[in-house]
């Protein structure tokens, strides 16, 4: 071999070395290079009508991954929930479940193809299917989450509502990153209807809601999670609130459960009557506090409030607050407290940098029980430089603290309401209740059964049968 050949092999191989170190050297092994992507959340909304079978029901979404850093990285790609997941990817025409160390070039992006596979009629699935791409690059570890619909249902998406609209008993209602009821519009939502919203989710209105179940077929707001486990669990959602500016709202026949706060109004009314008529209604297993109104005018009749984490009732800076014939029941069977679940303020508004507003308070609380765990279940707070006109008569009340419940009114203290099955929450009252035919007459002529209540009324919601 001549020495002119020899030379050129030696330069070749020297060169073919030389530029394997240098394509290793393009790729950082450092901790710290991240990922960043084009959403942080793939949401396959479309409301699907058919698939399983192996078939996708949904479009293809695509996700786009960038490489910020100035040299290569490999990272592995998978789905959280593997083989058993209702998502499906797909990189460069590799499948996954897994894609291992994929290399993404410095100052790059790749394009992941993802699909939904389910079948949409099942019952089983849950409303909301959740997922997520995991990433590990040098030891970081980063997530984009997988969202989509499970069953057929109207699903709605940090939405507003559509003026004027009705929602009607045909199929379920799900609410997935909060919806609101515009200024100036009505939503009026007809007997049966299920509605369900996701973890964080809220059911805002700022224009005016319409709540028409009825004792057969009550609409029901609850958290989204069907596993038996969840029926009774609190903290799912947070709650139905009423903004500043909504008006004439009214819910008959509702059940509210398992969130963190059941309802919650907010501010004067704007047009001289309650923010919210609130009837036959039952508001159950809240975090946080069944009823509550700031500043705020609220109508509540023959409802029933139990369950509760902190609060039954709170009527907090002043407000309006009428409430015949309701049981607010201060038990709750999975966190202890120690304040009292009843609770009326005149505290005046102090807004950061603003004036200080006094904010009066009238209240007329009239054949209710409020009972509970603690010794004393009501609180009045005084503090503020609003006026107050207090009632608060013919109620039972679990109140040993002297100068809260007016003297003379005909309140029945520290006695046991003596319900029917109070472990099952069965409020209404047994024969030997010392509720029976205490109250008085309100023109309150049903009672939250829709069963007729006689000249000398029982106190709570419920009239003894």
């Amino acid at each position: 071999m001549s020495k002119l050949h020899l030379a050129g092999i030696v330069l070749l191989l020297s060169a073919l070395l030389s530029g394997s170190c240098r394509r290793e050297e393009l790729f950082t092994t450092d901790p710290s290079a991240k990922l960043s992507f084009s959403l942080d959340t793939v949401l396959f909304d479309t409301v699907f009508t058919g698939g399983g079978g192996g078939k996708p029901a949904s479009i293809t979404k695509q996700l786009r991954v960038y490489n910020p850093n100035k040299r290569a990285v490999r990272t592995t790609i998978r789905v959280a929930k593997s083989y058993s997941s209702f998502f499906k990817i797909n990189i460069d025409g590799i499948p996954g479940p897994v894609v291992k160390d994929y290399e993404i070039r410095g100052k790059d992006s790749i394009f992941i193809f993802v699909q939904i596979y389910i079948d949409p009629t099942n019952s089983l699935n849950p409303f909301i299917v959740n997922d997520s791409l995991v990433f590990e690059t040098n030891g970081n570890v980063q997530d984009v989450q997988l969202v989509g619909w499970g069953q057929n249902a109207h699903y709605f998406s940090g939405e507003e509502i559509a003026c004027n609209s009705t929602w009607t008993n045909d199929k379920p209602y799900v609410i997935y990153n909060s919806v609101i009821v515009p200024q100036g519009c009505k939503l009026t939502i007809e007997e049966g209807v299920q509605i369900y919203s996701h973890v964080n989710s809220t059911f805002y209105v700022a224009g005016t809601l319409e709540v028409k179940g009825t004792k057969a077929n009550p609409v029901v707001f609850q958290g989204d999670r069907l596993e038996d486990d969840y029926k009774e669990l609190p903290s799912q959602w947070v709650g139905v609130r009423f903004l500043p500016q909504s008006i004439n709202n009214k819910i008959t026949y509702a059940v509210i459960k398992n969130g963190i706060v059941g309802v919650e109004v907010d501010s004067v009314p704007v047009n001289g009557i309650e923010n919210l008529n609130l009837q036959h209604t039952i508001i159950r297993n809240m975090s946080g506090a069944g009823l509550v109104g700031y500043t705020a005018t609220i109508k509540a009749i023959n409802c029933l409030v139990y369950n509760m984490g902190k609060y039954s009732f709170v009527g907090e800076l002043g407000g309006n607050y009428t409430l015949h014939h309701c049981t607010f029941s201060g038990y709750n069977n999975f966190m202890g407290r120690t304040d009292p679940s009843f609770y009326l303020s005149n505290a005046d508004y102090e807004p950061d940098g603003g004036p200080k507003t006094a904010c009066p308070l009238t209240y007329d609380v009239a054949n209710c029980i409020i009972d509970g765990s603690e010794d004393d279940e009501v609180e009045l707070n005084t503090s503020g430089t609003g006026t107050i006109t207090p009632s608060l008569r013919y109620c039972l009340i679990k109140q040993k603290k002297d100068g809260v419940v007016p003297a003379g009114q005909n309140n029945i203290l520290n006695q046991d309401p003596l319900y029917k099955d109070f472990n099952k929450n069965d409020f209404h009252l047994s024969a030997t209740s010392p509720c029976i035919n205490k109250g008085f007459s309100l023109g309150v002529t049903i009672d939250f059964d829709g069963d007729p209540r006689d000249a000398q009324p029982d106190i709570g919601c419920y009239e003894m049968k």
